[in-house]
């Protein structure tokens, strides 16, 4: 676990069914063993100009992460973190700490290596099209 680092190659913003609240799904693809991440959550809107918190609801994708040979899932962290939307130039940047929850799936797992929290950096420019 300690050491591992994944890179991420791209990503993707969705926001739709903006009323007070919209939802938002970002689609992040990886280098590495965990090709993709598919997150969801909401916003309180107007998401833009920002900033504006994003919340994470849920990873929807993978539903299945391997850590030092264990198969785990991950989940939104109870410490959600500080992702922010701010418009930027002709689109919008994402910033901030994404933390995760990873679980061991296997019950036998002891205590103690069952649950890991992941502190992700994340800056993504999105360019309006």
């Amino acid at each position: 676990m300690a050491g591992t680092r994944l890179v991420a190659t791209g990503a993707t913003l969705e926001l739709y069914h903006q009323a007070a609240e919209a939802d938002w799904n970002l689609e992040v693809t990886l280098d590495g063993p965990t090709p993709r991440l598919l997150l969801a959550g909401t916003v309180l809107t107007p998401a833009l100009p920002g900033p504006s918190p994003l919340e994470l609801r849920f990873v929807d994708d993978p539903p299945q992460v391997m850590l030092g040979g264990l198969a785990g899932c991950l989940v939104s962290s109870d410490e959600q973190g500080a992702l922010h939307l701010v418009a930027e130039g002709d689109g919008a940047r994402i910033d901030g700490p994404l933390r995760l929850t990873w679980t061991a799936l296997d019950w036998g797992v002891t205590p103690s290596s069952r649950h890991y929290v992941l502190e992700v950096p994340v800056l993504a420019t999105i360019v309006a099209r």
